[in-house]
C-alpha cells in the first residue's frame, strides 16, 4: 500500500502502470513478518503452530510425552 501511495509506479512502454518491484529484501521481510504472527497464535493448550507441526512430525516431544511418534515423519503424518 504504501508503493500506490508514494506513487512508485514504472514508467515507460513496457511498464503498462505496473508498481516498482520492491526486490528481495522486502519479500524477505514480509515472509518474516507473517511467520512470527503465525507463530504468535496459539491453541487452547497455549502452544504455538510450529511447536504442534514439531510434535506431530516426531521432531519434538509433546508436553505430555506419551504421545510420542517418532516415526510420524516417515509415515507422511506430519504433511496433513
Amino acid at each position: 500500500m504504501e508503493a500506490i501511495r508514494n506513487g512508485d509506479w514504472k514508467t515507460g512502454a513496457s511498464s503498462s502502470g505496473k508498481l516498482a518491484n520492491p526486490g528481495k529484501m522486502f519479500f524477505l521481510k514480509l515472509a518474516a513478518e507473517c511467520i512470527r504472527l503465525v507463530n504468535l497464535e496459539k491453541d487452547k493448550d497455549g502452544d504455538n503452530w510450529a511447536k504442534k507441526a514439531m510434535v506431530q512430525c516426531g521432531l519434538d516431544v509433546p508436553r505430555d510425552d506419551w504421545a510420542a511418534q517418532p516415526r510420524a515423519a516417515a509415515s507422511g503424518r506430519c504433511l496433513s
